[in-house]
């Protein structure tokens, strides 16, 4: 869990909620934004949330908004950037904006689950991923014991050293191999 944790504040990437764009109209009301019409200016917007942590994101966070509008009546333009509340549009933004979208970066909110989950997930990979090759491993020592046990039992019933494989016959009583010095009985 502190290795989600550690990776929600360094593994992060944004997403694309929303955008869109729309016309601006001047009314006795003030500003507003109604769909591609042909009025006093042009407006585009975008709506990001981050995502951060690893492998599930973990913690998650609302951009604010962007926007970058021309009007024509009074000129004003804009490049794309972070919406002020004193700008002339943001009203008019924040209506069209989606839900949990403000001017503003959201406060930062943790998924529990995906920590929990995650965290079982990652545990879950890495016990399979050492255990797998352990098991693999064991069972070749296993098989390489029973293997070496069985060919020196040949040997010993050919009559030859269950070590080294010389030919023991014609030899008295030895407790050694003369060959390779294994004890023989």
């Amino acid at each position: 869990m502190l290795f989600q944790w550690y990776a929600a504040e360094f593994i992060c990437s944004k997403a694309m909620i929303a955008h869109g764009e729309a016309d601006v109209e001047w009314s006795s009301t003030g500003i507003t934004l109604v769909a591609a019409e042909p009025g006093d200016g042009a407006v585009q917007w975008e709506a990001w949330k981050q995502k951060c942590g690893w492998p599930f994101a973990t913690v998650i966070t609302n951009e604010g908004l962007l926007a970058s509008w021309s009007l024509d009546d009074p000129p004003e333009s804009r490049a794309m950037g972070t919406v002020s509340p004193e700008d002339s549009l943001a009203s008019a933004l924040l209506g069209i904006a989606p839900a949990g979208v403000g001017l503003t970066s959201g406060e930062p909110r943790a998924f529990w689950g995906e920590i929990f989950f995650g965290t079982a997930i990652t545990w879950m990979v890495l016990y399979f991923a050492v255990r797998i090759p352990l098991v693999l491993l064991r069972t070749g020592m296993i098989l390489n014991t029973r293997h070496l046990a069985t060919r020196g039992q040949q040997r010993i019933q050919k009559g030859r050293c269950p070590h080294c494989s010389y030919d023991l016959k014609g030899l008295d009583y030895a407790a050694k191999c003369p060959e390779c010095g294994t004890l023989l009985w």
